[in-house]
Protein backbone atom coordinates (compact mmCIF):
# COMPACT_ATOMS: atom_id res chain seq x y z
CA UNK A 1 0.00 0.00 0.00
CA UNK A 2 1.33 3.68 -0.78
CA UNK A 3 1.88 5.79 1.89
CA UNK A 4 -0.31 8.81 0.01
CA UNK A 5 -3.33 5.72 0.27
CA UNK A 6 -2.17 5.12 3.88
CA UNK A 7 -3.80 7.72 6.10
CA UNK A 8 -7.01 6.55 4.26
CA UNK A 9 -6.79 3.03 6.50
CA UNK A 10 -7.75 3.10 10.14
CA UNK A 11 -5.01 0.31 11.44
CA UNK A 12 -7.36 -2.02 14.28
CA UNK A 13 -5.09 -3.26 16.92
CA UNK A 14 -6.49 -6.36 17.30
CA UNK A 15 -5.38 -10.19 16.96
CA UNK A 16 -6.90 -11.91 15.23
CA UNK A 17 -7.06 -15.90 16.46
CA UNK A 18 -9.04 -18.05 13.34
CA UNK A 19 -10.81 -17.26 10.35
CA UNK A 20 -14.11 -19.56 9.48
CA UNK A 21 -15.60 -19.01 5.83
CA UNK A 22 -15.06 -14.64 5.15
CA UNK A 23 -14.81 -14.15 8.84
CA UNK A 24 -12.00 -13.56 11.16
CA UNK A 25 -12.00 -13.61 14.77
CA UNK A 26 -10.25 -11.79 17.25
CA UNK A 27 -8.92 -12.43 20.50
CA UNK A 28 -12.00 -11.16 22.74
CA UNK A 29 -14.40 -13.35 20.27
CA UNK A 30 -15.71 -10.27 17.99
CA UNK A 31 -16.10 -11.47 14.22
CA UNK A 32 -15.14 -9.64 11.36
CA UNK A 33 -15.70 -10.00 7.90
CA UNK A 34 -12.75 -10.60 6.06
CA UNK A 35 -12.69 -7.75 3.19
CA UNK A 36 -9.06 -8.66 2.64
CA UNK A 37 -9.60 -10.39 -0.25
CA UNK A 38 -7.42 -12.71 -1.15
CA UNK A 39 -7.12 -15.27 -3.68
CA UNK A 40 -7.91 -18.63 -1.37
CA UNK A 41 -10.13 -16.70 1.06
CA UNK A 42 -12.37 -14.91 -1.41
CA UNK A 43 -12.56 -17.42 -3.97
CA UNK A 44 -13.34 -20.25 -0.71
CA UNK A 45 -13.48 -19.09 2.41
CA UNK A 46 -11.18 -20.16 5.76
CA UNK A 47 -11.17 -23.50 6.75
CA UNK A 48 -13.36 -24.77 4.04
CA UNK A 49 -13.63 -28.72 5.50
CA UNK A 50 -13.82 -30.14 2.30
CA UNK A 51 -10.28 -28.52 0.69
CA UNK A 52 -9.08 -29.25 4.27
CA UNK A 53 -9.95 -33.10 4.25
CA UNK A 54 -8.48 -32.89 0.34
CA UNK A 55 -5.23 -31.31 1.92
CA UNK A 56 -4.76 -33.91 4.44
CA UNK A 57 -5.27 -37.01 2.35
CA UNK A 58 -2.65 -36.04 0.18
CA UNK A 59 -0.07 -35.06 2.60
CA UNK A 60 -0.77 -38.80 4.50
CA UNK A 61 0.45 -40.64 1.54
Amino acid sequence: MTSSILPLYKQIEKTILRAKDCYLYDSTGKQYIDFESGDWAANLGHSNERITDVIKNKVKY
